[in-house]
């Protein structure tokens, strides 16, 4: 038999025998059962019945079916096989049985529990709780049970079951039963909602919270029914996806859930419309709004009717209390709770203990209210990518009407103006919405708010315009724009630091007006130390919805906006500590102490004002020095779950993905600036953040560039270099492809074997990578030697058919060789192949041609990581000079002093061997040293006129140019500030006491170098 009545009723335990023995002070069943005899009903279960001849299948089968509730309650075993079907177990056979009543006239109620896995002390031996034989069974029979549309409610212990069960049980009588002397038919319910439902909606439609999100621009959203697993898909929500909560006879939480301003209550007020239209199924239902906590003795249902009554007053004495229990159970009446988690921790356990059958919304900051005893589907409302703020103005200005009012020219601007604002982070619905009605108030004169805390401001300044100038004044008070925003500053802290035993919150609660009164005695400056003031200044912002009553409570305030409360008090906030820090030097730290004091539900909750602090922090200190410690904006963020490195990275993605995306535009400038930028953020000395973000999203679309014939080649080299940069697997695999190819363009070829030089450099650690890119350039440096024959002036067609991809990889090579070099005086030189050219006079032709040497190289560190490559030149007995009959012999056009001195005759010098630089000092090199303490000069780190012009010279090897621009002077005071941090430095370096001492190189030096 089925329900029929409020019972008792005979209830069905299905079970595996462990949880019957386990644990022995009082098993699992024997506690349910209990729970089961306490609701007034009586427990039927396989071992009351006797041994009778019978197959024990049809045994089981008849005792299910003969009851009104199957109650499951499964462990990890799957049971013993039924003896004449081996399929199924006995567990699952009962539950089978149950589950083919279902839609008949004897429909049993299934309710279903399971043993959390996850238990760290479940009172069951380990191997009672392993299923050898029949545990992969057992896994898909849970997946069968939940696919039956029924949530398995986990229990960690027997106490935790009983209570279970005994609620469900309440529960479903609840439903099951009308709750009243007289019950109601579906055709009573649906001849009253015929009767009341347009005033009934024009009531709800009416609510100011319903009023100020009337528009409503759908965002994807993150939707989980319960009993699914966590979802990852991001999608419109559509109504139809709504239709399992509906389904008659269970009760159902949709549970919207996120940070403040994402859209929680204005989605759910999109579904309360969906209700009203009779989405998804056909049959209207009415939404009811509940904004404030319950209380004491209310229930959800009393709320309900309360406000039912109040608005059929004039054509009804009074809705019959079992009249909306069958609505709600009908779910024809669907209850909307709001801002639940700003709500005190006795109001949400009043709503957790009063909630009534049916489906019931709720929205909250939190991901996890305590709603563990219904099935809970989750709705995450998702924020707005900046790619995507364009279509969303459109879309919000179309829904305002006004899809006219701002044309591209307009949008394209501010869309940049909010990314600057955001850092090209992804943002809520309500930030979006807010600086679109900044853009349209200031379209013809003003500046647009150029931070969030100064968006939050701006708001502020719109809404205070009254209509009648005259409402400024009242109480002897002349209300201004400071004065508005610096109220609400307070009355913002003021709420967000309500808390039990003097432990703030901060979060924006609903606050009573005794605290808002007392916050503005108590505040400097305001000026409203009279009750009247005050009362006069809280009319006005109520008049003008800065605040509001919420419900019909006029006792109590609250903010219209969460985030708007956030920030104010965030800004408050900030402005308390740094006037006391002024006073207290460890007022921050011990602010930022109690906050790290949280647990983390508190500060899940407290996350939007965390977020709006940090906000505010990065903002106050553009410009200004703050008392605040120079971590706070991080330890902010890591309190709030954000981890500041994945935070920037999360940034740096969006603009990867910015530029890579303008890779593919038509225009040539705006393709290069992308590269660029590209190449900026993957520069050595780039962040992390960016370099790692630009590998995610660029390395694909970069190598298809470099490919592209149809962009010019100096563009595809430069994409070759930021390859380079980039250095992953994509970049080693493209760049080797187009340095190999003999079809590509010889600029490109080189571009390719510097930008894998580059990239050997960069991939310290990585030896197999680094000796596979050194062997392939040097096989190129060796493949095609130059020999060339110049006939005449400009007959260069050959060597530059020739010579500049050899140069590129023994450009390439010496970038690879250049962090693994020894340092000079340590050990045997690294032996780097390198490219020489000779050039022979043969009559009025001249011979080219190239050769590969090998010759040891060293480096000498500077400050700052900086480094010089040196060879040592042999000592010995060389000649030096020219011959007598040398053309241009003995011309000094640029030094006068030197005609008629034969400065270049020949002689001969015995030299011991020495170093020296293989290219000549650079500007970083240059700069490395300037900065050392003085000697005698002040040397400028910035001394030469060669200004860094290409992506090379700018990213690739910053710092790289030559230093020319300096006197004979600087260049012995800079020579003495390194030798004497070498003395310093290089004692324990090298194997002899004797410091290296460096010098310019005089004429013989340098001749026979």
């Amino acid at each position: 038999m089925g329900i029929t009545g409020p019972g008792p009723w005979r209830v069905f335990i299905s079970h595996t025998s462990e949880l019957r023995k386990y644990p022995s002070a009082g098993s699992y069943i024997d506690k349910a059962e209990r729970a089961i005899s306490a609701t007034g009903n009586v427990v039927i279960d396989m071992r009351d019945f006797p041994s009778i001849d019978e197959a024990p299948a049809h045994v089981c089968i008849d005792r299910v079916k003969d009851c009104d509730v199957y109650v499951g309650i499964y462990g990890t075993r799957w049971g013993s096989p039924v003896r004449d079907r081996p399929d199924v177990s006995y567990t699952e056979l009962e539950f089978d049985t149950a589950t083919a009543t279902k839609g008949t006239e004897h429909e049993i109620q299934r309710l279903v529990f399971q043993l959390d896995p996850e238990a760290e002390d479940p009172g069951i031996p380990p191997k009672a709780l392993i299923d050898r034989l029949y545990g992969d069974r057992q896994e898909e029979f849970l997946a069968k049970v939940s696919n039956a549309g029924l949530t398995l409610q986990k229990f960690s212990n027997p106490d935790q079951l009983s209570q279970l069960v005994e609620r469900s049980l309440k529960q479903l009588a609840e439903v099951s039963t009308p709750g009243g002397p007289k019950g109601y038919t579906t055709s009573e319910i649906a001849a009253w909602l015929e009767r009341y439902h347009c005033k009934v909606e024009r009531a709800f439609l009416a609510i100011p919270s319903v009023q100020q999100r009337r528009v409503h621009v759908p965002l994807d959203v993150r939707l989980t029914l319960a009993g699914a697993d966590a979802s990852s898909t991001q999608a419109l929500l559509e109504p139809e996806q709504l239709a399992p909560l509906l389904e008659p006879g269970s009760a159902q939480l949709l549970l919207i859930s996120g940070d403040g301003g994402c859209g929680k209550t204005s989605l759910a007020f999109r579904i309360a419309r969906w209700f009203l239209e009779g989405k998804p199924d056909g049959l209207r239902r009415l939404p009811l709004l509940i904004e404030t906590g319950l209380a004491e003795g209310e229930s959800v249902a009393g709320r309900v009717k309360r406000w039912l009554d109040a608005q059929l007053a004039d054509e009804d004495k009074g809705i019959d209390p079992a009249l909306v229990a069958a609505l709600l159970r009908q779910k024809r009446l669907i209850p909307i709770l709001d801002h639940v988690s700003e709500l005190s921790e006795a109001e949400r356990q009043r709503l957790l203990t009063n909630l009534p059958a049916g489906l019931v919304i709720a929205t909250t900051r939190s991901n996890d209210d305590g709603y563990r005893e219904r099935p809970i589907t989750r709705l995450v409302p998702l924020q707005i990518a900046t790619d995507r703020l364009q279509s969303f103005f459109l879309d919000y200005l179309r829904q305002q009407g006004q899809g006219e009012l701002l044309k591209d020219d307009d949008l394209v601007p501010a869309q940049n103006q909010l990314r600057r604002i955001v850092g090209d982070k992804p943002i809520t619905a309500l930030l979006a919405q807010m600086f679109i009605d900044d853009v349209i108030a200031k379209r013809k004169q003003g500046v647009l708010a150029g931070s969030v805390p100064d968006l939050m401001l701006s708001y502020v300044t719109r809404v205070d315009t009254p209509s009648d100038h005259r409402m400024r004044q009242r109480a002897g008070l002349v209300i201004d724009g400071s004065l508005v925003q610096r109220v609400l500053k307070v009355l913002a802290l003021a709420s967000h630091r309500q808390g039990p035993r003097g432990k703030p919150m901060f979060q924006p609660l609903v606050f009573p007006l005794w605290l808002a009164e007392r916050a503005l005695a108590a505040a400097d400056g305001l000026g409203l130390a009279q009750g009247e003031k005050r009362r006069a200044i809280l009319a006005y912002l109520l008049e003008l919805r800065l605040l509001l009553h919420p419900g019909a409570d006029a006792s109590e305030l609250r903010f219209p906006l969460d985030s708007l409360s956030d920030y104010l008090a965030a800004l408050e906030q900030l402005e308390q500590l740094e006037a006391k820090s002024g006073v207290e030097g460890e007022v921050w730290e011990e602010f930022l102490a109690q906050l790290e004091d949280s647990n983390e539900d508190g500060r899940e909750r407290m996350r939007g004002f965390l977020l709006a602090l940090r906000d505010c922090c990065h903002e106050r200190s553009k410009g200004r020095s703050l008392a605040m410690p120079t971590d706070a904006p991080d330890r902010l963020g890591r309190l709030a779950f954000l981890d500041p490195e994945e935070e920037r990275y999360r940034q740096e993605l969006q603009r990867a993905r910015k530029w890579t995306w303008e890779l593919g535009v038509p225009v040539a400038s705006e393709r290069r600036d992308a590269v660029a930028k590209l190449a900026a953020m993957s520069a050595t000395d780039a962040p992390l953040p960016a370099r790692r973000a630009v590998r995610e999203v660029a390395s694909e679309r970069l190598a298809l560039a470099m490919t592209d014939k149809q962009l010019p080649t100096q563009e595809r080299a430069e994409v070759a270099m930021v390859l380079g940069l980039i250095g992953n697997e994509m970049a080693i695999a493209g760049l080797m492809n187009m340095m190999r190819g003999n079809s590509h363009p010889l600029a490109l070829r080189r571009a390719a074997a510097e930008g894998l030089g580059l990239l050997a450099a960069g991939r310290k650690g990585n030896e197999e990578s680094q000796q596979m890119i050194t062997k392939e350039l040097a096989i190129l440096l060796r493949k095609e030697p130059l020999k060339s024959v110049v006939k005449e002036v400009g007959d260069w067609n050959q060597p530059d058919a020739t010579l500049p991809l050899l140069q590129g990889a023994a450009r390439g090579l010496q970038l690879a060789s250049a962090p693994s070099l020894p340092i000079l005086g340590t050990g045997v030189g690294h032996l780097v192949p390198m490219l020489t050219l000779m050039a022979k006079q043969n009559g009025e032709e001249l011979d080219l041609s190239s050769q590969v040497v090998e010759i040891p190289v060293w480096k000498l560190p500077l400050p700052d990581g900086e480094q010089v490559e040196m060879v040592i030149v042999p000592g010995g007995n060389y000649e030096i000079g020219s011959p007598a009959d040398e053309k241009e012999r003995g011309r000094y056009d640029h030094a006068a002093e030197c005609t008629g001195i034969d400065v270049e005759a020949r002689q001969f010098v015995q030299l011991t061997d020495y170093a020296m630089a293989r290219f000549p000092i650079s500007q970083a090199q240059w700069a490395a040293v300037a900065k050392l303490e003085a000697i005698e000069l002040e040397l400028s780190d910035s001394i030469s006129t060669f200004e860094p012009k290409g992506l090379w010279e700018c990213y690739c090897q910053p710092g790289g140019l030559p230093v020319e621009s300096v006197t004979w002077f600087d260049c012995q005071e800079w020579l003495a500030r390194l030798n004497r941090w070498l003395a310093k430095e290089m004692v324990f370096q090298r194997a002899s006491s004797q410091p290296l001492v460096m010098s310019l190189p005089s004429e013989s030096l340098w001749e026979v170098a």
